[in-house]
């Protein structure tokens, strides 16, 4: 009996996980994981132009999906280049497999070209101090094991590095590495010990403030139907953004990352309309749950205890009740954020009438994609999320560049959902060429490039003529550079141009491009560029 290949067992394993992308950069040290992906029944090579990009996709895979994300390179340069990227997953708990070649190990320490062993590169050194997990799969033998621990790591949304030689990759697999899986996001069952669920009454009585965090989305389902059993404000962690509709009476807005101002005042222990109670569901230990509340006391449950407690039909509270929490949502909605400045026609646009020009002229179930410095503070403030997943971040690390990747993973993860991808031109220095995989793939994304020829977060921060010239950037033109790619590309200078371009239609056949002009961040008001008073609130 012939049996499959450890390339192609791991392969295997992965469309298990519903994995149907891999994104690599091609090399020596993964000929045999090419070649098998080049074959096989379900999985998909996706090409990119450099590995920190490869890595990015399979990031932005992973959140869009809820699955694993997988990328392959090359060990040595290879390795090092999805450092990046292997952080970023690692800040945001996104489930990321990062499979990396060697030399055969009879060549290994040898002093050979491009050994990422020990005596090398040592790519499981560099690995263990960005993610904390490097797992070595040194014979064929080897990967039922390896494997069943990378599984249970990415199970826990723990990125993870797995070094595998060429002389393994193609030697026959063990019979019992065939078969198995653990899904990223894992059937939410009930506890087996009762007692451990909350009382009946649990949410009956006070003003509860519910914040759902990032596990919360395998019980999205469960999550909106407590918040109308039992009325409550529901604010979200930044990737569980869209659990509750944000534009409905439930939603208390999210914390984290540029908080909404209400729910700063139901956190707010000296505020009006604060929370009596903080209950948090699916907040792990580590995450920005615990600054948030700011010492205030949280009452925590897990996502599966929450989901089984729901299956008990517990009943909401009474009538009288219910209408003194009625109030206070009211009282809770009238907390808006101040209005974006408006532009006249003819100027420079400003961040926030981007943003929402193109929120306006895309679908409900859009999902964006957004990149570093001011484009992630005005877009995390000004889109509404009325669906799950419907804002991508790297909240934690936010490196410049990671949209144009990840919006190709989230395309690929999402096929049927229109995808948008928001970034600065500094960001579109860093992985512009990477436009030309969605071309190959034919991903129809939308690209908006918002262009004033400056690292506008930098420049807010400089004072002199000497500091400000180190965040001025040389003029480029981003279409013609997308022309070069075969990108459609369109400049749009001022409002009326932008909503021009919108109103083309849905992007289809591939990828398009839009340059925003908008205005330059001053120093001294940066407000008028990004079109927002930060921190101002208005009530209503």
């Amino acid at each position: 009996m012939k049996y499959p290949t450890v390339s192609e067992s791991l392969l295997d394993r992965l469309a298990a996980q519903d994995v149907h992308h891999v994104f690599l950069v091609p090399g020596r040290q993964i000929d045999p994981l090419v070649k098998s992906l080049a074959h096989h029944a379900t999985v998909r090579p996706v090409l990119a132009s450099h590995e920190l990009a490869a890595g990015y996709m399979a990031d932005g895979y992973a959140r869009a999906s809820g699955r694993v994300g997988a990328t392959f390179a090359i060990g040595g340069p290879g390795s090092a280049n999805l450092i990046g990227a292997a952080v970023t997953a690692a800040a945001d708990r996104s489930p990321v497999l990062f499979v990396t070649g060697n030399i055969p190990l009879t060549a290994q320490g040898r002093g050979e070209f491009q050994d990422a062993g020990p005596h090398g590169s040592n790519d499981a050194q560099m690995f263990r101090a960005a993610i904390g997990t490097s797992l070595l799969c040194r014979h064929a033998e080897d990967l039922p094991h390896t494997w069943g621990e990378a599984s249970r790591q990415l199970a826990a949304r723990h990125p993870v590095h797995l070094s595998v030689a060429m002389d393994v990759q193609e030697s026959p697999a063990h019979p019992s590495a065939m078969g198995g899986a653990v899904q990223a996001d894992e059937a939410v069952s009930a506890p087996g010990d009762d007692a451990l669920l909350p009382p009946g009454d649990w949410l009956a009585r006070g003003r509860i403030l519910l914040v759902a965090g990032q596990e919360s989305l395998a019980i999205a389902g469960d999550i909106r139907t407590a918040a109308h059993i039992f009325n409550l404000s529901v604010a979200t962690e930044t990737r569980a953004r869209g659990i509750v509709p944000e534009d409905g009476s439930h939603s208390a807005g999210h914390i984290g990352f540029m908080p909404h101002p209400r729910t700063c005042v139901a956190l707010d222990p000296g505020a009006e309309g604060r929370a009596d109670r903080i209950v948090a569901v699916g907040c792990d230990a580590a995450s920005r749950m615990t600054s948030a509340c700011d010492g205030r006391p949280v009452e925590a449950v897990t996502s599966a205890r929450f989901a089984a407690w729901m299956q008990t039909m517990p009943a909401g509270p009474g009538a009288d009740e219910m209408e003194r929490r009625d109030l206070w949502l009211r009282q809770l909605s009238a907390v808006r954020r101040a209005a974006p400045h408006e532009v006249l026609s003819g100027q420079p646009m400003s961040y926030a009438e981007v943003v929402a020009a193109v929120a306006a002229n895309t679908p409900l179930d859009t999902l964006f994609v957004v990149d570093a410095g001011q484009v992630r503070r005005v877009a995390c403030v000004s889109l509404s999320c009325r669906l799950p997943r419907t804002l991508l971040m790297a909240e934690g690390m936010a490196p410049m560049g990671w949209s144009l990747g990840a919006a190709i993973g989230a395309k690929l993860a999402c096929p049927t959902r229109p995808v948008v991808a928001l970034l600065g031109d500094g960001a579109m220095r860093m992985h512009g060429i990477e436009l030309s995989t969605a071309v190959r793939y034919r991903l129809p994304i939308l690209f908006v490039v918002f262009d004033n020829g400056v690292y506008g977060s930098v420049l807010a921060r400089m004072g002199t003529e000497a500091e400000t010239d180190t965040a001025r950037m040389p003029t480029v033109d981003w279409c013609a550079f997308a022309g070069a790619l075969e990108v459609p590309a369109i400049r749009a200078d001022d409002i009326d141009a932008l909503r021009q371009a919108l109103s083309d239609g849905p992007v289809r056949s591939g990828p398009r491009l839009i340059v925003a002009r908008v205005r330059t961040i001053e120093p001294a008001n940066p407000g008028e560029a990004t079109g927002i008073d930060w921190g101002a609130r208005t009530a209503h």
